[in-house]
This record gives C-alpha cells, sequence and structure tokens, in this order.
C-alpha cells in the first residue's frame, strides 16, 4: 500500500508509463510560469543545486547529483536564469499590506497546517516520527507579497493539491505568512539574467526531462522513460545511491515498498483501495478517521479548538468518515470538499479544499463504497401532509423533543448550544443514516452528547403521533424537507432563565448546555458552582 501511493506521490507515471488506473497515479508539479516573481533567486539557485538540502522532504528529486561541483552549480545557475525568465512580463499581485504575526500563529495552530506541518522553526528531526512538512527554508524563500498570495490561493500554483485551500480571507493570508515569515523579507525581484545564460537554462530543462512534471509552452514534450513494468527494485531512481537518474532521498522502506509493487505488478485497485490512497496521499487521514485508520494525534487534537464548548470532543474534532457516504448525500459532499460550505463553523480547524480535478471521482466512489440498509418512508398521502409538518415542528421544538436546546435552526439559537444547524439535515443526510443514528446515537458517535430520544424503538413522546417512533422520525424528516420554508420551530429566540443562587444552594436537573440532556446543576452561595450528565457521569 505504502509502495502503490508513493508511486503516485513521486509522479514515476509521468516518465513511465503502465502505472494502472488509479486517479492518483499521475499529477504534476507546481506551475513555474510565475517562479521568478513568487521564490528568491538565492532560493531557487540553492534548491535546483540540492533539493533535499534546501527543503527537507520535498518531493522534488535531485537531477544534478552524479555532475561535479562546478557543473552542478553551473547547471542550477543557467536553470534557475530560465526559470526567472518565465515571468519576466508576468503580472504577479502584489500584496503591500502587513500582517499581524499574533493573528498569523493562532490561525496557524488552530485552522488546521499543524496536520502537515511542523512550527515554522522546527525541522522534521524535532518531530521524529510524525511525518510533519518542514517550514524552516519559508523565511527564505518567499517574501510577504508572494507568500500571502500563494497562501490565499494555493491551488493556482499547485494543482495536484497537495497544498489545499483553506479558504483564507485576503487578511487571514497576510497574517499567516507574516507569521511564517518571522519578520523575513528576503529579495526577490533582481536584475534581469543575461540571454546566453537563459538559453543554456532553456535546453538543460529539456535535456533533465523536466517537462515531464513541469510543462512550459513552447518546449518539447517528455521524453519517453522504460515502462512500469520493465522497472526493477535496486536499480535506477531505486538504487541507495543513483547514478545519472533522479535522486528522491528515499528511506530504506520507500525503495523496498515500491520495489514490492514493482514485482507483484500493478492492479487496478478496488475502490475501497482507492479511498484509502485517496485519503492518504492527500493526508485526510491526519484529521478524520475512517474503519480502523487515520485520525488526529495526541499533538493535533491538543490544537483543534471549538466555540461550543460544551458539544465535547464532537465540536472540536473533524468528524469520522466511517460509512461517510452512507451518510451524506454527494452532492453536499461535493459543496464540503469543493465549495468551502460547512456544516460547523463553531469548529476552528477548517475543512480545506483540495479541488475537484484532484478528487472529484470521491464522493460517489464513497457512496459506493458504504452501504447501511435502506430506508424508505412510506408515502405521505396530501391530506395527512400537513398533519405530519405539524408533528415535525412540534417534536423538534421545546414543547416535543427540543432539539433547538441544542441546536441552531436556520442560523437562529434557542439561547443554548449550536450545535449543527437543523435546517441543513435534509439537505445533507440520507435517510439511510438518518434513522438509524436517531435511534441510537451513540452507536454511530460514541461519546455524543446527544441523547437518544426513541431507545429501544420506544419514543419519550408519548403524545405526540400516539408514540410511533417511525412514524416521529418521519414526521421530523418531511418537516425538515421544506428548508427555508419549514416554520420556526418553538424555542427558538427565547432569552432561557437564569437560576439565580442567594442564601441556599440550588439544584437544577434537566436540559443543560452545559451538562447535556440529562444535566444536574448545583449552584452554592459562595460563587462555585458545577453540572454534571447524569447519563454518563461526566463533570
Amino acid at each position: 500500500e505504502a509502495g502503490e501511493v508513493l508511486i503516485g506521490e513521486l509522479q514515476c507515471a509521468n516518465c513511465h508509463e503502465g502505472a494502472g488506473s488509479n486517479p492518483l497515479s499521475r499529477r504534476h508539479g507546481p506551475d513555474l510560469t510565475e517562479v521568478g516573481q513568487r521564490v528568491s533567486s538565492a532560493y531557487l539557485l540553492e534548491f535546483l543545486t540540492d533539493p533535499l538540502g534546501a527543503h527537507e522532504g520535498t518531493k522534488m528529486p535531485d537531477l544534478l547529483g552524479s555532475m561535479s561541483d562546478r557543473d552542478r552549480e553551473e547547471a542550477a545557475s543557467v536553470l534557475t536564469a530560465f526559470l526567472r525568465s518565465l515571468s519576466q512580463e508576468k503580472s504577479f499581485p502584489r500584496w503591500e499590506e502587513k500582517g499581524n504575526p499574533k493573528k498569523g500563529k493562532v490561525l496557524f495552530e488552530e485552522v488546521g497546517c499543524l496536520a502537515c506541518h511542523a512550527s515554522p522553526s522546527e525541522g522534521p528531526s524535532s518531530e521524529s516520527g510524525t511525518g510533519l512538512g518542514s517550514l524552516v527554508h519559508i523565511a527564505g524563500k518567499y517574501n510577504r507579497s508572494s507568500l500571502a498570495g500563494f497562501l490565499h490561493d494555493p491551488l493556482r500554483i499547485r494543482k495536484s493539491g497537495r497544498m489545499p485551500d483553506f479558504h483564507l480571507t485576503r487578511l487571514e493570508a497576510t497574517d499567516l505568512a507574516e507569521y511564517l515569515l518571522e519578520g523575513k523579507q528576503p529579495e526577490i525581484r533582481e536584475p534581469k539574467p543575461e540571454l546566453e545564460k537563459i538559453e543554456k537554462g532553456r535546453v538543460l530543462f529539456g535535456q533533465l526531462n523536466c517537462v515531464a512534471c513541469h510543462s512550459l509552452e513552447g518546449l518539447p514534450e517528455a521524453k519517453p522513460a522504460l515502462a512500469m513494468k520493465n522497472l526493477r527494485k535496486d536499480r535506477g531512481c531505486l538504487s541507495a545511491k543513483p547514478q545519472g537518474v533522479p535522486d528522491y532521498g528515499l528511506s530504506g522502506f520507500q525503495r523496498k515498498a515500491i520495489g514490492q509493487v514493482l514485482e507483484e505488478g500493478i492492479e487496478s485497485p478496488t475502490p475501497e483501495r482507492v479511498i484509502k490512497r485517496s485519503l492518504t496521499a492527500f493526508n485526510c487521514i491526519a484529521c478524520h478517521q475512517r474503519d480502523d485508520y487515520g485520525g488526529p494525534s495526541t499533538r493535533l487534537k491538543s490544537s483543534m479548538k471549538s466555540s461550543q464548548e460544551g458539544l465535547g470532543d464532537h465540536g472540536r474534532f473533524p468528524p469520522s468518515l466511517s460509512l461517510v457516504g452512507a451518510k451524506l448525500k454527494p452532492g453536499w459532499m461535493n459543496k464540503v470538499m469543493f465549495d468551502g460550505d460547512s456544516a460547523r463553523p463553531y469548529a476552528h480547524t477548517r475543512m480545506p479544499s483540495f479541488g475537484e480535478e484532484n478528487l472529484g471521482f470521491l464522493p460517489a466512489l464513497f457512496s459506493q463504497v458504504d452501504q447501511l440498509p435502506e430506508v424508505k418512508f412510506p408515502e405521505i398521502p396530501r391530506k395527512k401532509r400537513g398533519e405530519m409538518r405539524s408533528a415535525g415542528h412540534k417534536l423538534v421544538g421545546d414543547k416535543g423533543l427540543n432539539c433547538v436546546a441544542c441546536h441552531l435552526f436556520d442560523g437562529k439559537s434557542a439561547g443554548g448550544l449550536q450545535g449543527l444547524d437543523l435546517l441543513a439535515s435534509y439537505d445533507r443526510l440520507k435517510p439511510d443514516w438518518f434513522v438509524p443514528f436517531m435511534l441510537n446515537p451513540a452507536k454511530y458517535r460514541p461519546g455524543i452528547v446527544m441523547p437518544s430520544y426513541w431507545g429501544d424503538g420506544q419514543s419519550t413522546d408519548k403524545e405526540t403521533l400516539d408514540g410511533n417512533a417511525t412514524a416521529q422520525l418521519q414526521a421530523i424528516w418531511h418537516y425538515l424537507s421544506y428548508g427555508q420554508g419549514a416554520p420556526t420551530p418553538s424555542g427558538i429566540g427565547n432569552p432561557g432563565t437564569n437560576l439565580e443562587v442567594e442564601d441556599r444552594p440550588r439544584v437544577y436537573r434537566g436540559r443543560s448546555r452545559v451538562a447535556g440532556y440529562r444535566g444536574i446543576s448545583v449552584g452554592f452561595p459562595e460563587g462555585i458552582h458545577y453540572a454534571f450528565n447524569a447519563e454518563t457521569g461526566a463533570l
């Protein structure tokens, strides 16, 4: 599995035919047409001379390693001149405003950067075993303007999407750039290089087959190389010390993993394996758990915050992707993955966009693989629809099951917790998930603060629709299907009640914003109060 992922991530298919039908098998390097205006010449020269030394962990191979020191320096110099010349006539956007590094630090630590990167002053060695990418090179590579522009729209430069779009505002991008640069501002614009060096660099760019990963107008197409089926382990790029071929700085494990794939042959992967490789390649598993793999590390969990602490860990951590295809409608998954929509605005960690071009196949694949028993509500006769809508309206409000005590409704709160907006449920969820989840929330999301109103299939509301659990669930589903046309449930906008403690302690038992559905709150005259969940014992 590791070898299959590496073959895609190292872009082997760009040079070698026969990498299989995996949609991740072919990707492209960054767009170089503006590199001269984005990246400092000093860094570009250093990076081309020794990619792995300049940026530890980079996927860019060393192409000059078999040259003498003198030839290596000359080759890097002419390549730098050529790449800088590509953007001489380009108009790269300028970001003149200065950011706030303190706000940038908060963004870096909370929106999700820590899932893939160590702190800017730390290299990978200080985060042993985590696989985090080093950012120590950033301060010598970009200035504030070029880094902010990249962070604001990374998919424009890196179309293969491994650096995702976090939907930063212009100000947020500037704040984050200021923090990452630590006050340093390398010079990017320099005198125009000599035409002779530019031409030498253009020729060398083609000779080194750089066009295999970085296609440029006016340059020949990539040179064909050995087909995958003819490659052998411990040779070429997989040698312990590659000579005359790209050197990726592979570890012994990585070379062994790729070699095993070459020995056994590349087969068309099953849908389940495509999902697993996709979540690995794009590092979704750093934040999300699916089945028995992935999930945030203890280190990452500590940085995940929420504006609704009463929701517990489910308000801070990204949701599980187990059975996500049976849970979410493909249209909603597309909105979340590619359009920046969010059902959890209270979570500070953001869902990044990797681009529809890269992962557009994933929602349909999730739906194909993840299955629950089909739930089909019986059709409601026209004359009964009003009754069912009214029943759903009552059940959701504070005169029924009081779902609004912990959930928003069309962006409005009942004064308690502000969990997932109920009005989005019909657009988001499939009935196949909605019904079993409502019957037993803790089974599908262990540790959730949401109570079970239909334990053992019996409703806690014995009056509405005669207490029939199936009918009540259909009524709620039918009511939510009206979307913006659904009448606002009772309780929304209510200010709530404060319990004042005077000379004796007070005890309150019931729904609690802090302690959940079976909350018990105790207040003391001394001003020290506590609450606990009587169902779980959590303080």
